[in-house]
C-alpha cells in the first residue's frame, strides 16, 4: 500500500495553532485527535458535559459524577506542558532544529525537551511499523467481523476467537488476528492497529462495535443482518442506487 508523506507546512500556517491553546484544541478536534463529545466509560452516559476551563468531560449522572480529561488516551494525557507547547516542540523538532535551537524557540526546559523528543521518536517508529500493516484508507470501506473457531488440543476442545477485516477494493486487502475475547476494549484496540483512520467501517450490530466512532473517530455503519445481507447506497452525484453485499468476511 502506498503512503503519502505530507511536507512540513511553513511556520506562518501553524503559528496560531502552536501559540494559542484554544486554537490548538480546535485543530486537534478537527483532526479527531481529541473528541468533541464523549460517552462515560464508567456508566455509558452518552451526554457528558464539557468543562472548557478544566478541559474535562463531566458525567452528570448523580450516581456517577466521573470526570475524564479531553486528553485521555492521547500523548497529551497527564503532560505538564500545554498541548500547543507540545505541538510547537514537535513542529521545530520535525523541522530538524537542534536541541539548543528547540530551547531557544520554545523556551521549554532541556529535560522536557529530552523527554518529549524521545516520545516523538517512539511514536514515529511505531507509526512506520503499523502503517505497513493497516488496511483501508481515505473513504475506503472496510468490513469487519469476528468468528469463533474450535481447536482440538490433547483431546480437549478449545475456543479461539479470530477478528478480521477486508477492504471493499479490487485488492481486497485483509487482516486477521487471534484475540482473547471479543470485548469492546479488545476489538477497538485491534481496529485502531489494523484499520486506517480515514476508512469507513461496516459491521454487524454487535455491541462491542457501538463506540468505534466515539472512541476512534472512524466513520462507521452498522448493518442489521437479521433484515438481510445487503445495503442500498444512493449516490447523489450520479443519481444512482448501488446495492452492496455486506457479509464478505
Amino acid at each position: 500500500m502506498a503512503h503519502l508523506i505530507t511536507p512540513i507546512p511553513p511556520l506562518y500556517q501553524v503559528k496560531e495553532i502552536i501559540e494559542n491553546e484554544s486554537r490548538c484544541l480546535e485543530y486537534l478536534q478537527d483532526l479527531s485527535v481529541l473528541p468533541r463529545t464523549m460517552t462515560c466509560i464508567y456508566c455509558n452516559n452518552p451526554e457528558m458535559n464539557f468543562d472548557d476551563k478544566e478541559l474535562t468531560f463531566n458525567c452528570g449522572k448523580r450516581e456517577c459524577r466521573k470526570r475524564i480529561s479531553i486528553f485521555n488516551g492521547t500523548i497529551f494525557s497527564k503532560a505538564k506542558l500545554k498541548c500547543n507547547q507540545i505541538m510547537e516542540l514537535s513542529y521545530f523538532w520535525l523541522s530538524k532544529a537542534t536541541r539548543k535551537q528547540l530551547n531557544i524557540y520554545t523556551n521549554i526546559a532541556p529535560a522536557n525537551i529530552t523527554r518529549w523528543t524521545q516520545i516523538f521518536r517512539t511514536i514515529i517508529t511505531q507509526e512506520i511499523r503499523i502503517s505497513e500493516t493497516k488496511i483501508g484508507g481515505p473513504d475506503i470501506i472496510v468490513e469487519i467481523d469476528e468468528s469463533l473457531f474450535h481447536k482440538n488440543r490433547q483431546n480437549k476442545m478449545e475456543q479461539l476467537w479470530v477478528f478480521g477485516g477486508i477492504e471493499r477494493t479490487k485488492e481486497k486487502q485483509i487482516f486477521a488476528q487471534i484475540c482473547k475475547d471479543r470485548t469492546a476494549d479488545t476489538l477497538l484496540d485491534l481496529i485502531q492497529k489494523y484499520v486506517h483512520p480515514g476508512s469507513i467501517i461496516y459491521s454487524d450490530m454487535f455491541k462491542s462495535y457501538n463506540q468505534i466512532y466515539s472512541c476512534l473517530g472512524i466513520r462507521h455503519h452498522q448493518i442489521n443482518h437479521s433484515q438481510g445481507m445487503t445495503m442500498i447506497d444512493y449516490n447523489e452525484t450520479s443519481n444512482k442506487l448501488k446495492i452492496y453485499h455486506t457479509n464478505n468476511i
